[in-house]
């Protein structure tokens, strides 16, 4: 006879449905859009440009960054004019967030 007595499990207290921010200046914040939905159509871009011989790494980076933190935020961070490193680090950092991989923890959404 089956067991009719179950636990439920609450799982409300980690849905917050916000938004990550990352501070990249002290005059730049942006929002990142972790949403399920965002990041399938990140990672179909990524799984697309691997198959290609002439893939342009930085385009790739733009896109996903526009992607992200949106056309507006975007544009701010390429004004920066940021070295490379610095631009990869910023690159990262969001994709990391948007992840929720940022730092080797999950990433909060508060």
């Amino acid at each position: 006879m089956a067991k009719t007595d179950f636990k439920v499990i609450d799982i409300s207290m980690k849905i917050t449905n916000q938004l990550p921010m990352i501070r990249i200046t002290d005059d730049l914040t942006v929002t990142v859009n972790n949403r399920k939905n965002n990041i399938l159509c990140i990672q179909t871009m990524a799984k697309e440009a691997e198959g290609k011989e002439d893939k342009d790494e930085m385009a790739f980076m733009i896109k996903g960054l526009e992607m992200l933190v949106g056309k507006d935020a975007s544009d701010k961070i390429e004004e920066m004019d940021l070295p490379l490193p610095e631009y990869k680090e910023v690159y990262n950092a969001i994709m990391q967030v948007a992840m929720g991989t940022y730092g080797g923890e999950e990433t909060p959404s508060e």
